[in-house]
């Protein structure tokens, strides 16, 4: 089966932005200076940015994961997120002319950017699955605990990053690195969550990405 190719109009908050960046509201405080430049690179980030995402879904999804993570599942939706190369290309350019905290910004802008795109992907494959009665679980990716890292390559064999421009190489990084790989279960018999709670499941406690604090984990052994 093919992967279908969703264009996206999306942009991600400043306080995801921000949150990349190490603020924390209420904790940390930005002077006028970093907030205008923050400001400027937040509107120059739209103009960066081309959210696009593959989508593919597998009848088969035990082959992915490691032991349980995927039991009870009927259906995996495989996608691939990406905004493109050309806000990388910005930032390369912009760290070679010393101006790096305008590229840490605008670095910190394409990770929100195709995060956003992801967690739109993940809403509209929420909406689906509930149009056919199927409940979607949490939206997981290789390289995340109970998902090995080296299934990268076989979630690429299904979805094909080469409609999106996406390529991987032999360590499983992906081109552009403003990129996601993901999957969404789905079933009858698995427990609705949200996109952003996904964080829950995850013992990284220190990750800049976090939404929600962390629960234990349960034995996928």
């Amino acid at each position: 089966m093919s992967a279908r190719v969703l264009d996206l109009d999306v942009v991600p908050e400043e306080r995801d932005v921000l949150r990349l960046l190490g603020h924390r509201e209420g904790e940390t405080r930005i002077e006028a200076p970093m907030r205008r430049l923050i400001a400027e690179q937040i509107r120059r980030g739209p103009s960066l940015i081309r959210p696009r995402v593959a989508l593919c879904a597998v009848d088969a999804p035990s082959r992915f994961g490691s032991a349980r993570v995927f039991e009870r599942v009927e259906r995996l939706v495989l996608g691939i997120a990406t905004i493109g190369p050309d806000l990388e290309t910005e930032a390369e350019r912009m760290v070679e002319a010393k101006e790096l905290a305008a590229a840490l910004v605008l670095d910190a802008y394409g990770s929100a950017a195709v995060e956003a795109a992801a967690v739109r992907a993940n809403a509209i494959v929420c909406e689906e699955a509930d149009a056919e009665s199927l409940v979607a679980g949490r939206r997981l990716s290789p390289g995340y605990p109970r998902w090995p890292i080296d299934q990268q390559a076989a979630l690429f064999a299904e979805v094909g990053g080469r409609a999106i421009d996406v390529a991987l190489n032999e360590s499983f990084v992906m081109t552009p690195r403003k990129s996601i790989s993901f999957g969404v279960p789905l079933g009858r018999d698995l427990d609705a969550e949200s996109p952003e709670l996904g964080c829950r499941f995850c013992p990284m406690a220190s990750c800049a990405y976090r939404r929600h604090a962390p629960t234990a984990l349960r034995d996928a052994s």
